[in-house]
């Protein structure tokens, strides 16, 4: 895939594969070298995931210095034990990042109605302060798919900003 900009500075990425499902990338985390403005686009449904629920929480002040994507494993629909696990997930880079646990963001997405490997994702995450490298935004966007085919990356220069996209 070839990237029509440059891309933006400021940014690292840890990227791995958790064993949450199978030997693809599964685990995302994007980290800002600085608290940015933030926003986000949530489902409107009433039955939403954790993720969903702390990262609305995280951005009432419209700032967030991380996020981290999990793949193949949505954690919906896994009651009190699902929303710890999401929360266990953020402390852990917290701690290991030095980022506060309310600048960091999650999102979830694959099978609904299984919980967490957390065995697996502590033992993976365990230094992942040392472990990030200059953002990789092609892999960030394969690392983030569940049943697609293809990763889906954009980019954009707007002014003096530059804009990635993945999805």
């Amino acid at each position: 895939m070839q990237l029509t900009t440059s891309l933006p500075q400021g940014f690292s990425t840890f990227i791995t594969n958790l064993g949450i499902r199978d030997k693809s990338e599964d685990f995302l985390f994007v980290k800002s070298d600085v608290a940015s403005v933030a926003d986000g686009v949530f489902t409107q449904s009433v039955f939403s995931g954790p993720s969903v629920t702390i990262s609305r929480q995280n951005l009432k002040d419209s700032k967030a210095q991380g996020i981290i994507v999990i793949s193949k494993n949505a954690n919906v629909a896994n009651g009190s034990v699902g929303i710890a696990d999401a929360e266990e997930i953020i402390r852990l880079i917290s701690t290991e990042t030095g980022i506060s646990a309310n600048d960091i963001l999650i999102a979830s997405t694959g099978v609904i109605g299984r919980r967490y490997p957390m065995e697996k994702i502590r033992s993976g995450l365990s230094g992942i302060g040392e472990k990030l490298t200059a953002a990789d935004f092609h892999l960030a966007s394969r690392a983030i798919m569940t049943t697609d085919n293809v990763p889906k990356l954009s980019t954009r220069q707007v002014g003096n900003a530059k804009l990635v996209g993945i999805a």
